[in-house]
């Protein structure tokens, strides 16, 4: 026991404390020194395996490389701002890629998706487990965390498969419940549950007397699969790098439970500089590119990340031009919200205009211009220029939203050819699947 000079005064306690607590501290670290030889950690030797998760999900021509660069594109001071990011990943040697192209990602589950499931079946996340028989794509013999299983095996937050909501109704002992799980998995299926995105997480926080096991909720997954995003680069500027122009999906869940986050979106966008992705390239949709003749006249119309393809034929464009074959300028119509919150790479864009790469056609949902709130509004204000395109034989590449916007497009391209194309035996719909037949009209569009 030390004195700790309880009588005497304050200044002479305090200093007698610390006398006491450095001499403490010294004794302890002496001991621990004793206790870890000085040359334990040359003892230390480790082995950094491949990464089995590629091979394990059948994806083995995947390769993890480094995000080089990644920046926000959008002004999310706006109100109902949707966020989207440019994202630039380095390519292992052997790995190229053309405008139009596709990279695949293969994607992890959030942390706070994971919980949910962990929470529902009370299993801690560094809890070690193993499959001694899985289907494939499971790692079969190899201990793996339950947070590693449930982020980077299975995925999360697909909708529920008929199959799925039916498995819980079997294994439900509320009567109630099981009559309303049977009736999503027939009749009310498309609205209860494709239409609200709801998940089987989604429906066993919302039907708390199933009784299905942490191993039969595991089976019932499909293995996590990578997504597809079109490269926003063209390798004419850089073959060792791909961008992506990434749309964050985060929003209310339709299924009225929390927030609904992209699987993907919500992994890129939440990737650092230095960090790994996997990647593969994957061929886009054939005849989607610029025509080999470059004075041949194109038409590109986009909304939002439709935008993003379209970037690669651009710079691909701006290098041709810089090599001396310079053609008509691209009509570019391009349709966001408001030109101060999310008009995607505006510097470039300007840039183009000014080097005549492009002729912009801009449309605002958010300021809108007399009649012009949408893209496909945009085309049709814009008729005699694009009639004139059209007439002298111009390709049309589309892409973005294939439920709405691609089908507009569409109309109005029609309508057009019906005010401007009168002496013409065709009538509009005819003419329009001669366009497709002969390849002047290509849509990459995504629902």
């Amino acid at each position: 026991m030390h004195d700790l000079g309880v009588g005497a005064s304050g200044g002479d306690f305090y200093g007698a404390f610390d006398e006491w607590l450095i001499g403490y501290w010294k004794q302890s670290c002496t001991a621990f020194d004793k206790e870890i030889p000085e040359d334990q950690s040359a003892k230390v030797e480790l082995s950094y395996l491949s990464d089995n998760r590629t091979a394990d999900l059948g994806s083995a021509e995947m390769r993890a490389r480094i995000v080089t660069q990644i920046k926000s594109l959008v002004n999310m001071s706006f109100a109902n701002a949707r966020a989207k990011h440019h994202l630039e990943i380095s390519l292992p040697p052997g790995m190229s890629y053309k405008a139009g192209d596709y990279l695949a990602v293969l994607p992890r589950n959030q942390e706070k998706q994971t919980d949910r499931v962990l929470r529902r079946f009370g299993l801690l996340p560094d809890t070690l487990i193993q499959f001694d028989f899985a289907p494939d794509g499971l790692p079969i013999n190899r201990p793996l965390t339950c947070r590693d299983l449930l982020t980077n095996y299975v995925e999360l937050a697909q909708p529920a498969t008929r199959r799925q909501v039916s498995q819980l109704a079997e294994n439900t002992r509320s009567p109630r419940q099981n009559e309303t799980l049977l009736a999503m998995a027939d009749g009310q299926y498309e609205d209860a549950i494709v239409a609200k995105r709801s998940s089987v997480i989604d429906l066993l926080e919302a039907n708390e007397a199933s009784e299905i096991s942490s191993d039969a909720f595991v089976g019932m997954l499909p293995v996590i699969k990578p997504r597809q995003y079109s490269i926003s680069s063209s390798p004419l500027v850089d073959p060792s790098r791909a961008s992506l122009t990434v749309a964050v999906v985060d929003a209310p869940a339709w299924s009225g439970q929390g927030q609904y986050h992209g699987v993907a979106s919500q992994h890129l966008a939440t990737r650092m500089r230095g960090d790994r992705v996997s990647v593969a390239v994957q061929p886009g949709p054939e005849h989607f590119c610029l025509p080999a003749d470059s004075k041949k006249p194109v038409i590109m119309i986009c909304a939002g990340s439709g935008f993003a393809p379209f970037r690669g034929f651009l710079q691909e464009r701006a290098e041709q031009i810089k090599l001396g074959n310079a053609g008509r300028p691209i009509g570019l119509f391009f349709g966001v919200d408001h030109p101060d919150c999310d008009l995607l790479y505006k510097e470039e864009l300007d840039q183009y205009e000014r080097d005549v790469v492009i002729q912009s056609f801009y449309a605002f949902s958010e300021k809108p211009q007399g009649d012009v709130k949408f893209v496909q509004h945009r085309v049709w204000a814009e008729r005699d220029y694009v009639a004139s395109m059209i007439g002298k034989g111009a390709q049309i590449l589309v892409c973005g939203d294939g439920e709405y916007m691609e089908p507009a497009v569409r109309e109005t391209l029609k309508k057009i050819y019906a005010e401007k194309f009168v002496d013409t035996d065709l009538d509009p719909q005819q003419w329009f699947e001669q366009l497709e037949r002969d390849r002047q009209y290509i849509a990459d569009v995504f629902n």
